[in-house]
């Protein structure tokens, strides 16, 4: 299971279009920073998906789900600095990809690495989110949103970037090397869309090619044009 999280292939624009669905204002320039080297820290993200360069073309489901939650810290207020600070920290206790982990974050062991973190770069917005109870609970309902969780790693399986939404697509590393799908059908949202382009919009159409329920074909379409470009 591990190696298969471990794919997917995802531009560093597609994984801002999809975790923007979670994220506000999230874009590709952000998610770039997030895999820089500085002279004093580390990169909030690693992934082995970089060129010798450093430049990053493509990346995984995990490097996906782990910019996800660095996202989320960062639109939160939380710095920069710390979040690196935390992030090569925790990686240096737990292995690869710590904030994509829901046994890092949510329990004690994990809290406390970001903690420390937050107090080395006097970061009080990001010590009051992993230390008060309230602004935790925030943290524990983004983690846990749409996210079906492997039970023995932990790792995330799979993800509804919008669950409430669009309940149906999914996001996992097992299907069409991870692009957006329809779950328990495994076609793209993207192949939905543009049959349903070539359909001059005729839902039913796509729905009898494809054999699956009009009302699901409307979903698909509907997230796809959603999107950001």
């Amino acid at each position: 299971m591990r190696n298969t999280l471990s794919q997917g292939y995802y531009t560093v624009s597609e994984a801002a279009a999809l975790i923007a669905f979670d994220v506000v204002g999230i874009n590709d320039r952000k998610l770039r920073n997030f895999f820089r080297e500085t002279k004093h820290y580390k990169p909030a993200v690693e992934t082995d998906r970089a060129s010798k360069s450093g430049r990053v073309k493509d990346i995984s489901f995990l490097d996906l789900m782990e910019l996800r939650a660095i996202s989320y810290f960062r639109n939160r207020g939380a710095s920069a600095q710390a979040l690196r600070v935390a992030a090569a920290n925790a990686r240096d206790a737990f292995g690869e990809y710590p904030f994509s982990r829901r046994d890092i974050v949510f329990h004690k062991s994990g809290r406390a690495i970001i903690a420390a973190a937050a107090e080395e770069e006097k970061d009080e917005i990001l010590l009051n989110l992993v230390n008060h109870q309230y602004e935790f609970d925030h943290v524990r309902d983004f983690f846990d949103y749409g996210v079906a969780w492997d039970a023995k790693e932990q790792f995330p399986k799979f993800w509804h970037p919008d669950e409430r939404r669009f309940p149906n697509v999914t996001v996992d590393p097992r299907v069409s090397f991870g692009r957006p799908s329809v779950e328990s059908y495994g076609i793209e949202t993207d192949t939905l869309h543009s049959a349903w382009l070539g359909a001059e919009g005729d839902y039913h159409a796509v729905a009898n090619w494809f054999e699956v329920p009009n009302e699901i074909v409307e979903e698909a379409i509907k997230f796809q044009r959603e999107l950001p470009n």
